[in-house]
C-alpha cells in the first residue's frame, strides 16, 4: 500500500482503523500528495484519532456501506472533531433517519434490489442498514455498532462498542473485543478479550462508570485480536478464540 501511494502519487484513499494503526507503528507517513484519507469500515478508537492528527494526516472519519456506494456520511474538511466526535454529516444526496435505534439510508445511490441477507429497500426507498446509530443537534451521524453484535443480557441491551469506548486508554491496555456468551441464566453474558499488560485496578475503575449489565463478566487475555480478511477485528472469531480462556471479571 505505501509504496503504490508514493509511485502513484495517490491523493485520496480509505483505510480501516486497523491499517492506519499499522502504518502509524510501521512509522509511515502520507506524502504531500495525499489530500485525504477517509477513515471508515470500524469504529475508530479516540486515541488514534488523536494520534493521526499529531503525526498530520489528512485524515475525515467517515461512515458507509457497499448497498450505498460505501459513502453515507463523511466528517467535512477542516471541521475539527468534538469530544464524541461521531462520523460525520450524511452527504448532500443521502437522507439519514434513525428507526428504533437503527440507521435507515435513502438516495440516488443506494441499491434498490433485494439483498443476500434478505434486506431490501421499502416502498419509499429506505434501506435498513443493520448498524445502530443516532444523528445529534448538529446532525451529525454517530454509529452504535451493528444489530446483530448487540448482547442482550437478562433482557438488557448492551452495545459492545459502549462497553470498548469506556475502556479506551486503559494504561497497558492495547486492544480490546466485547462480545457475548451463551448463559442459561442471563441469556449471555457480556466477555471480553483484551491484549496487552493492563492496569486491571484502572481497568475495573473504568468499568465501574458502566451500568452494571454492561460490565464485562468474564474476560480473557489474547495476543492478538482475529482480523478479518478487510482488515476489521472479526468480532465472531475473536469470542471464539477467547472462549476457552474466559475467566469471571468481578
Amino acid at each position: 500500500f505505501a509504496t503504490v501511494v508514493y509511485r502513484e502519487r495517490v491523493t485520496l484513499c480509505s483505510l480501516v482503523p486497523t491499517q492506519a494503526s499499522q502504518l502509524l507503528d510501521a512509522g509511515w507517513t502520507p506524502p504531500d500528495a495525499v489530500r485525504a484519507i477517509l477513515l471508515g469500515g470500524a469504529a475508530a478508537p479516540r486515541s488514534l484519532l488523536e494520534r493521526l492528527r499529531r503525526e498530520k494526516w489528512p485524515v475525515l472519519t467517515t461512515y458507509g456501506l457497499t448497498e450505498a456506494c460505501s459513502q453515507v456520511a463523511t466528517q467535512p474538511p477542516g471541521v475539527p472533531l468534538a469530544a464524541d466526535p461521531g462520523v460525520g454529516v450524511p452527504l448532500q444526496t443521502v437522507e439519514v433517519k434513525i428507526a428504533d435505534g437503527e440507521i435507515f439510508v435513502r438516495g440516488p445511490h443506494v441499491a434498490g434490489v433485494a439483498l443476500p441477507d434478505g434486506r431490501i429497500t421499502d416502498a419509499d426507498g429506505w434501506l435498513a442498514t443493520g448498524d445502530l446509530g443516532s444523528l445529534d443537534a448538529e446532525g451529525w451521524l454517530h454509529v452504535a455498532g451493528r444489530k446483530d453484535d448487540r448482547i442482550v443480557t437478562g433482557g438488557e441491551n448492551v452495545d459492545p462498542l459502549e462497553v470498548e469506548a469506556a475502556l479506551e486508554g486503559v494504561p497497558g491496555l492495547e486492544a480490546i473485543c466485547v462480545f457475548g456468551v451463551d448463559d442459561p441464566e442471563w441469556g449471555q453474558l457480556v466477555a471480553a478479550a483484551v491484549v496487552g499488560d493492563y492496569d486491571a485496578i484502572e481497568l475495573r475503575s473504568r468499568l465501574a462508570s458502566l451500568a452494571t449489565f454492561k460490565r464485562p463478566r468474564r474476560i480473557a487475555s489474547l495476543p492478538a485480536l482475529e482480523i478479518g480478511r478487510t482488515g476489521k477485528v472479526d468480532r465472531v472469531a475473536t469470542g471464539r478464540a477467547a472462549s476457552a480462556r474466559l475467566e469471571p471479571l468481578d
